[in-house]
């Protein structure tokens, strides 16, 4: 995903808080430019991780217990 609006911010923030609620976790696999520019922007980046492999998302949520 190249670009992200609104209505995708808030759907990534409902599924986030779904997940912690439940003991899970969201981590962002390999955003690009635009996207973390917004998240940014918007202080998100505070609250998202962002990883380059889909290996490195497992072992971020392993290693922080979720």
């Amino acid at each position: 995903v190249q670009h992200i609006n609104s209505s995708g911010l808030g759907l990534l923030i409902r599924m986030y808080n779904h997940l912690s609620d439940i003991g899970g976790g969201l981590v962002l696999l390999n955003a690009s430019k635009n996207i973390l520019r917004l998240l940014k922007i918007t202080k998100l980046d505070q609250v998202f991780s962002n990883v380059p492999s889909l290996e490195d998302s497992i072992s971020f949520l392993e290693k922080n217990n979720v």
